[in-house]
């Protein structure tokens, strides 16, 4: 494949759903013109997605610095669609695995993990948002059926060697320093004046239809960053304390408390 030959000036954006994949998006478009604007999803070339694409089709949009964004976990074995977990070890061809290997081999790698409580929450909002889903799970049952994904996907990661990890909380509370140490990752300079992405996507409310026709506005005059989420909320750390009762905690603890502790979130159970 000739992008192959292109494909160390690629940046692979890795994360779990809700854990920042756009917030890391945005800041590096919105702060180099290096970046082609337009990221492409590596999800698409796969079967079940709703907006399937050929393998061909993404390799034409590859070029130098595309970035591409996908929520697979690191052995591309498995995709979550809404909670449901389906092998892709049979829609896997020869040309679809080896353009993955070389992939993960020769681009940079950023992966963008968040405090799975908070994740939790994000995405039980974000799926009851779906206008063509019907979503009734309370909060418990929700989380009994997404928690142990979010597990799977930062363990297949976390070790992995030679990519950069970033939190959606180094984001949040040191902006600055986490965009340069991306930019730095990446091979590039960091502009003399940053744009704090962060800040804008904390200022979006979701149910003030002027208040987002005027973020729009301000946008497309220049004033405002672009911001490529679908759906983005208010980007809050330490949300999760308002959803998670006794048991909820405990539930948690029990599948991921370790990972929590390892992540740097809590430093023991007593939370």
């Amino acid at each position: 494949m000739e992008v192959n030959n292109i494909l160390n000036k690629v940046i692979l954006i890795v994360s779990h759903r809700r854990s920042g994949t756009h917030l890391t998006i945005d800041a590096l478009c919105n702060n180099s013109e290096y970046f082609n604007k337009r990221y492409l999803t590596l999800d698409r070339i796969f079967d079940g997605h709703p907006s399937k694409i050929s393998l061909d089709d993404l390799l034409q949009n590859i070029k130098n610095y595309s970035i591409i964004k996908t929520h697979l976990n690191y052995t591309f074995n498995t995709r979550i669609k809404i909670g449901e977990i389906s092998n892709l070890n049979d829609q896997m061809d020869y040309n679809k695995r080896e353009f993955l290997d070389n992939l993960i081999s020769k681009s940079k790698i950023i992966y963008v993990y968040r405090d799975g409580r908070d994740v939790m929450v994000s995405l039980y909002h974000y799926i009851k948002e779906l206008k063509d889903l019907d979503y009734n799970l309370d909060f418990f049952s929700h989380l009994q059926k997404q928690l142990p994904y979010w597990v799977k996907h930062i363990k297949s990661w976390i070790n992995v060697e030679n990519i950069l990890k970033v939190s959606f909380e180094d984001f949040a509370f040191s902006y600055n320093e986490t965009l340069e140490k991306c930019f730095n990752y990446i091979g590039l300079k960091l502009p003399g004046e940053i744009l704090n992405v962060y800040g804008a996507i904390s200022s979006i409310k979701n149910k003030n239809k002027v208040y987002r026709f005027i973020n729009l506005l301000l946008t497309k005059l220049g004033f405002k960053p672009r911001l490529s989420a679908i759906r983005p909320r208010k980007g809050e750390v330490g949300g999760w304390e308002s959803y998670f009762k006794d048991r909820e905690k405990d539930y948690f603890k029990e599948i991921a408390g370790d990972l929590l502790i390892k992540l740097g979130y809590e430093n023991n159970y007593n939370w």
